[in-house]
């Protein structure tokens, strides 16, 4: 029976894949271009939206070459390599979400535009992400960039987990001693 309903998945799937009439999604990085303000040279390190991944980066004021997509309704993450367009390290990569859920239809394209108007995470530009949904771009949509590392989403900070662990014992140490009131001198 399992392979009946999966034959019938299969078929009936088909001709999606092969319709004449495609729908596309293609990445318009609307950031300035050098030069142009504050902010010039973000670049969209890495986009995903419904189920595809834009891997390549894309650079200020350009776009990327559309990709085939199913027709869907969904929000779009990014992120962002600030004032580095090629070579962004973890440290410097920003996750944002789209404003709001974007959709196309079949045969269409999708324009996904990412910018200040269109994401919420710049906190360059005072708007971050809540904690949980950066916690969800950044564990869950981009695992691989944030592997052993933690983002503050309210400070735009990327710190690797060891190095927060450590400064989170430091500081339940100092709690601790405060706590304790000051030490009684033993004679």
């Amino acid at each position: 029976m399992k392979a009946v309903r999966f034959f019938a998945i299969s078929v009936s799937l088909a001709p999606a894949c092969q319709s004449p009439h495609p729908s596309e999604a293609l990445v318009r990085n609307d950031y300035p271009s050098a030069g142009e303000s504050p902010g010039s040279h973000t670049a969209v390190h890495r986009l995903w939206w419904s189920v595809v991944l834009f891997a390549e980066s894309i650079p200020a004021g350009e776009s990327s070459d559309a990709a085939r997509v199913v027709p869907d309704d969904a929000y779009a993450y990014a992120l962002l390599a600030p004032d580095q367009p090629d070579d962004a390290g973890a440290l410097d990569l920003i996750p944002v979400r789209s404003k709001r859920k974007l959709r196309v239809e079949q045969g269409h394209t999708l324009e996904i535009a990412v910018g200040s108007a269109t994401f919420d995470g710049d906190c360059r530009l005072g708007a971050p992400l809540s904690q949980e949904d950066a916690d969800f771009i950044t564990q869950r949509i981009f695992p691989g960039e944030f592997r052993g590392l933690g983002y503050d989403a309210a400070r735009c900070a990327t710190t690797a987990l060891e190095a927060r662990a450590t400064k989170d014992a430091q500081d339940a140490a100092a709690d601790a001693v405060a706590d304790q009131g000051e030490p009684l001198d033993s004679e």
